[in-house]
């Protein structure tokens, strides 16, 4: 289960490229906004402001 909310600021802490795309859409430090979550089976996935792909949670942390 998530403890992400929907709303909530989070920070990138991995920026790396998308396992299946291989783009690098997010930017380590910068602030996203969580609009979506997907809880699958062992882990979550964040959809973030406008971007139409979920990215791993491991990926953000929460805004301090």
């Amino acid at each position: 289960m998530s403890n992400f909310k929907i709303g909530e600021k989070v920070v990138c802490v991995d920026d790396s490229a998308g396992r299946f795309t291989g783009e690098k859409l997010l930017i380590k430090g910068e602030i996203y906004t969580v609009r979506e979550i997907y809880n699958g089976f062992g882990y979550t996935d964040l959809g973030i402001d406008n971007q139409l792909k979920f990215w791993d949670s491991k990926r953000f942390r929460k805004l301090d």
